[in-house]
């Protein structure tokens, strides 16, 4: 465990953030379609990260197997 934290940290409540992704969308001209899959980002404080630093997350449990994303720091 690298942070912990409440799920209240997303904007009051983490649907709070899906509300504003619908309009923030809707403003655009555009919308969730079926099947899309959000993630509504970290709960916890941002760590500092140094160069040199790779980041990496992996979503499990996806249709088509997991879904991995990685950042490197220059």
């Amino acid at each position: 465990l690298i942070v912990e934290s409440r799920s209240s940290a997303i904007m009051g409540q983490p649907l709070n953030a899906l509300v504003w992704l619908i309009g923030h969308l809707k403003a655009r001209g555009e919308s969730l379609k079926p099947g899309d899959l959000i993630t509504l980002g970290a709960i916890s404080r941002p760590l500092p990260l140094k160069e040199g630093q790779v980041v990496r997350a992996v979503y499990t449990g996806l249709p088509g197997g997991p879904l991995e994303a990685q950042l490197s720091v220059k």
